[in-house]
């Protein structure tokens, strides 16, 4: 497409100095810096303009953190890529990737977040999972140790609708509208005082 700009966007999601849309034909388009493969286009050139996702599948929701990108597919399987030194595309390995893998357990999803190195997201079923960096109990279950690099349920509930994710901090909301928030509290983010 000579120019992105002029077709129709559906949502866009910016981060520290990238940035990704996804259009209202399901593709989604990144620029921006790319050290990590951020972007999704197969390298790790930065583009100073709209460049398109690598792969022909369509999508329904992005999220863009620090070094990686996350976008729900219209089959809603989940689908990341970039910087995974800490496991937050969900593969099952920390290597870095500058093209799409889907998360390894092949679910289906309806709404997601990326931070700088952890990653939550809803599914169908509305259980709550996060992987990523947990070094601050931002992924919900301290048991799992500091780096988790597949998706791990959150808690035995099957209650959750949407779910944000900060640096070191989630929050996420139920089906009864109530708010919950967990990980770091030191600038007093989870909303509960020091």
């Amino acid at each position: 497409r000579v120019d992105p700009f002029a077709e129709e966007w559906l949502q866009v999601d910016a981060t520290y100095r990238s940035t990704c849309g996804l259009q209202s034909d399901g593709l989604v388009f990144c620029w921006g810096s790319n050290d990590w493969g951020q972007l999704g286009i197969g390298s790790f050139d930065d583009a100073t303009t709209p460049v398109p996702v690598v792969g022909d599948r369509t999508y329904r929701k992005i999220a863009i953190g620090e070094g990686h990108a996350c976008a729900i597919a219209s089959d809603q399987t989940l689908w990341c890529w970039g910087e995974n030194a800490h496991g937050a595309l969900g593969t099952g390995d920390q290597m870095h990737s500058s093209v799409p893998v889907q998360e390894s357990t092949g679910s289906t999803w309806t709404d997601g977040s990326a931070a700088e190195n952890h990653t939550c997201a809803v599914k169908a079923d509305q259980t709550l999972w996060c992987w990523g960096l947990n070094n601050e109990g931002q992924l919900g279950n301290p048991a799992t140790g500091t780096i988790q690099t597949t998706p791990i349920r959150e808690t035995s509930n099957s209650d959750w609708t949407s779910v944000s994710t900060g640096v070191n901090h989630s929050c996420a909301i139920k089906t009864d509208a109530s708010l919950w928030c967990w990980g770091s509290n030191g600038a007093g983010e989870l909303g509960i005082g020091f």
